[in-house]
């Protein structure tokens, strides 16, 4: 105990505001479990819910007997749509306890039939009462209705739970590696042991330290600071634990040299057990989810650097009622400010070394940036990792070369350039296609260290180009709208002050930024008119929120570059369709008409294709069509190097000549002595040239390109070599299958996971996918009993939005790993919700990989009902409350309009009050800023985008 004269004036204000608050905690704040989902976890539900009372008292014994008959028989004694009716009367501590007793009767139904060796479940049909009474749960409390109870992780966490209750919390067993392997079959892989038993470390320490800041508090308040200093001391033990934890699991590997931790799984899962343990469950019940937001008002922190920090204070509005008011709860409390003007010396320093613990640069968060700005995947066996290196117990040099390479954020600073030069290089086929070298041209003007960043710039480094719509294809519109017998108001007023995208959008064009009035033919301009186009057709409305959206950026790799000069090079493939329409992104860098035009563009550092440390190894390269942009540029690093080793370059394409490049490579590749060059043409003069002297050769010129492409790879597949391949996704797909039939599965999945044999892979637009998804749709319905049975490695089909898709192919091209897909296959087929998370939205790359392993779509059966085939979902990433504030006397005068959803500027011309029916409209993709799906794709954004059958009448011109 202390006496009150040891506190200033302030210090003691500061407890007297405490005093009526700090009762209210009591009864959900304990040292077992932390802070618990209802502020009286024990209390009873409502007599209507008493099934689900007398259903959590029974679970264990369900569980220990394994009777999976006692979920049924719950199951079909639910009065599903009393109980629904009932929801909104219950309390927000009784919706809480009704929803975990749920969730808790998924994990054991997991279990069970896990236990008993059956199929996969399906919860949600084979429990469909208490599926939905979940649904209804989650949506009452605002939490995500979307994500199912079970998921791989969920069951195998359950799993081991289950079966070791004794056990759950001893870090001793993951630290010792003999135990994890003993658990391996249990989990389906070490990477499923990482990310649930991760959690219940985080769980250990969790609960201890969330009661000690109660307890902290309310020493404050009794002014004991014998109390407090005890509390501080579990805190920080408490931070320290689950940092030291965290170091452990990515340094320990006893030496063996092949077992590591997968940083990315860790980072990507037991990470988010900081807010919620699933992605994007938004409210997920436990203290795993708050902890860190009550560290930040435990401390007094409220700025956030990193991406993770940020996104926790973003969350915090999504917690549950009782989380919001204990956070409340401690950051009135102002520790920060009462340990300052605290004169006890040894509180300021343990609060010092919670503070560094949790928050400092070797705390924590201080850990896990470090982690996370490395970008090592380390893997088990065969995936070491995805950058080819492994992983030492400091990171070593890894760690510092991310470090420095993140410090030259300028990369990411927009830049301006003029668009000075288009010359096209090669043809194919109609009169308007071919490739075009298109040159960018530093504008005049303080731009900072312009110059220095195109310096930097390394192969494979791609830039963001930002584009307009052209008289042609605004023409092409026009008709399009006249077709449909629709008209645009093109005078009505639109400001975009409260329009985030559109904002963003049009600051990056010198004519636009800052303004945010507009009329919708100056809008016009900038529009995404595919987008629009589609949603027009399938008798949407205008919307700025949903279908009036600016047109995403574009993105190319780095040809070449000449820091004295200012210039960056591109290559531009001009995407001319079979109905003679043109893609409207490489249209508005190769058209005349827009030279001397100035784009605002910003440089990214390369992902995959990175210069080779370790020169005493060849190098293999193979382009397809466009896929040769980042390859000039890559030699040219290469010849600069001083790389004496053999370099061969083999280059696919549909044009019938290709003389630019060999007058590039004869500039790029003079220093490099042993360089070979192999040209591939697959148009109607089917041939193989080589460009060099040095070639590598059969003793003929083969007409068949795979013919050529093997003898190439058997030349080198004697001895160790990296490979890289860049092109569409067909042509992707084909040569990674050839190089698996080259080279055998074992070492072929090796050099994919040592980064020995990287690649990318585009897709030049959504209209391409669409096309070659309707081209090859199979009409086929699979039952989901048919789906079950692939679930190995030698037959693996999973389901995304009502579709089938056999990803047997693209387990051993994964680039980390198949493991993922096989583990998630076992429990869950359904892989929507994770192909959404990955990709945040929508990648036409991505899109472009899952249609080509599509066989058919889902049907299935529920209960007694007829079959039905599952409908895509559709994702909604818009806020439909938004309001596109247009003057109320540019609305046509003939309609009522609902503002809310629709933009008053589309009229039908033949039925005047069509409008006042509101019809479904089309989901916004938003500007993707794409992953590929787990992992397809390295770009950060969509790649070039082609525009299909869009655009406006002639009279746009004057635009």
């Amino acid at each position: 105990m202390f006496s009150k004269e040891t506190l200033s004036k302030d210090a003691k204000g500061i407890l007297k505001q405490l005093s009526a608050k700090s009762d209210f905690t009591i009864g959900f704040v304990t040292s077992e479990f932390g802070l618990l989902p209802s502020v009286v976890p024990a209390s009873a539900l409502p007599a209507k819910f008493s099934i689900l009372d007398n259903a959590a008292k029974n679970l264990k014994t369900w569980v220990k007997e394994k009777n999976i008959e006692a979920f049924k028989q719950l199951n079909d004694e639910l009065n599903t749509s009393l109980l629904i009716a009932e929801i909104g009367n219950l309390t927000d501590s009784e919706l809480a306890r009704a929803k975990l007793i749920v969730g808790k009767l998924g994990h054991a139904y997991g279990y069970i039939l896990n236990a008993l060796g059956k199929t996969s479940p399906h919860f949600n049909i084979e429990c469909s009462n208490l599926f939905i009474l979940w649904q209804k749960l989650a949506e009452r409390m605002n939490h995500s209705p979307k994500f199912p109870i079970l998921t791989s992780s969920d069951t195998t966490y359950c799993n081991w739970r289950y079966k070791n209750p004794e056990e759950q919390h001893s870090l001793e067993n993951l630290k010792d590696l003999e135990k994890l392997e003993q658990l391996v079959p249990l989990f389906d892989n070490r990477e499923e042991i990482v990310t649930n038993l991760g959690v219940v470390v985080f769980e250990a320490h969790i609960a201890p330290a969330i009661s000690a800041i109660d307890n902290a508090v309310k020493a404050m308040e009794m002014n004991d600071m014998s109390l407090l200093s005890k509390q501080l001391d579990i805190i920080l033990n408490s931070v320290q634990g689950f940092a030291k934890t965290f170091l452990e699991f990515y340094n320990f590997h006893h030496g063996s040299g092949k077992s590591y931790i997968d940083l990315k799984t860790w980072g990507d899962t037991v990470m988010k057990a900081v807010r919620p343990c699933y992605p994007e469950e938004v409210a997920q019940l436990g203290s795993d989810v708050s902890l860190f937001n009550v560290l930040d008002a435990f401390i007094g922190r409220n700025i956030h650097e990193s991406r993770l920090g940020k996104a926790m204070q973003a969350s915090e509005t999504l917690l549950p009622e009782n989380h919001r008011r204990f956070i409340h709860f401690i950051r009135d409390a102002n520790f920060k400010e009462f340990i300052q003007q605290c004169s006890d010396t040894s509180l300021k320093i343990k609060f010092q070394q919670i503070t560094e613990a949790y928050a400092g640069q070797h705390g924590f968060l201080g850990i896990h940036k470090e982690v996370a700005m490395s970008g090592i995947v380390v893997t088990s066996e065969s995936n070491v990792n995805q950058s080819g290196r492994k992983l030492d117990a400091k990171l070593g040099e890894e760690i510092e070369e991310a470090r420095n390479e993140r410090k030259n954020a300028e990369f990411e600073n927009v830049i301006r350039f003029q668009i000075a030069r288009q010359e096209k290089i090669s043809s194919e086929g109609s009169k308007e296609s071919g490739s075009f070298s298109v040159e960018l041209k530093l504008c005049d003007g303080k731009q900072g260290d312009a110059r220095g960043i195109i310096a930097r710039v390394q192969p494979g480094a791609c830039i963001y180009i930002p584009i307009k719509n052209s008289i042609k294809h605004l023409t092409e519109f026009g008709i399009l709208l006249n077709t449909l017998n629709l008209s645009i108001d093109l005078n009505a007023a639109v400001d975009i002050h409260s329009n985030q995208i559109w904002r963003d959008a049009l600051s990056k064009w010198p004519e636009t930024a800052g303004k945010s009035n507009f009329t919708l033919k100056e809008l016009l301009l900038y529009v995404d008119l595919h987008h629009l186009v589609r949603s027009l057709k399938k008798g949407a409305q205008i919307s700025l929120e949903r279908n009036f959206l600016p047109a995403p950026d574009r993105v190319y790799s780095v040809n070449s570059v000449d820091a004295e000069q200012g210039t960056v090079n591109l290559l531009v493939k001009r995407q001319v369709y079979e109905s003679g329409e043109i893609g409207s992104g490489s249209y508005f860098l190769t058209n005349e008409e827009n030279l001397g035009q100035e784009v605002s563009c910003h440089i990214l550092p390369p992902l995959s294709f990175t210069l080779p440390k370790d020169k005493n190894k060849p190098i293999l390269l193979f382009a397809g069509g466009n896929g040769i942009a980042p390859f000039t540029h890559f030699l040219s690093e290469l010849d600069k190097s001083g790389f004496t080793n053999q370099v061969c370059l083999v280059y696919l394409t549909r044009s019938e000549k290709e003389d630019w490049l060999e007058t590039q490579l004869k500039q790029n590749t003079q220093h490099l002595p042993n360089f070979q060059c192999c040209v591939i043409y697959t148009g109607k003069n089917k041939r193989t040239e080589w460009l060099t002297k040095n070639k590598i050769d059969s003793g003929d010129s083969p007409q068949d390109k795979l013919k050529a492409i093997g003898t190439v790879i058997d030349s080198f597949k004697q001895q160790e070599f990296r490979a890289y391949v860049c092109g569409s996704i067909p042509f992707t797909q084909g040569l990674l299958g050839t190089f698996k039939k080259a080279l055998g599965e074992e070492r072929f999945s090796k050099m994919i996971g040592n980064a020995q044999l990287v690649y990318e892979a585009f897709s030049f637009s959504e209209t391409d996918n669409g096309r070659s998804a309707e081209a090859s749709v199979s009409k086929r319905e699979f039952t989901l009993e048919e789906i079950n049975k692939h679930n190995t490695k030698e037959s693996c089909w999973v389901t995304v939005d009502g579709n089938v898709y056999d990803i047997t192919g693209f387990l051993d091209i994964h680039k980390a790993g198949g493991g993922i897909f096989l583990s998630k296959a076992l429990v869950d087929r359904d892989m929507s919700e994770m192909y959404r998370i990955v990709h945040k939205g929508h990648s036409p790359t991505a899109d472009g990989w899952l249609q080509s392993y599509r066989i058919g779509s889902v049907k299935v059966k529920l209960d007694d009902s007829d079959l039905v085939v599952v409908a895509p979902k559709v994702n909604k990433l818009v806020n439909e409350s938004i309001t596109p504030p247009v003057r109320a006397s540019d609305a046509p005068k003939h309609s009522k309009l609902d503002y809310s959803v629709t933009c008053p500027y589309l009229s039908k011309k033949s039925t005047a009050d069509s409008l006042q029916k509101e019809k479904p409209v089309e989901s916004n993709p938003v500007v993707p800023t794409s992953n590929s799906w787990c992992g397809f794709f390295g770009k950060r954004v969509v790649p070039v985008i082609a525009t299909v059958g869009v655009i406006a009448t002639a009279y746009y011109a004057s635009l």
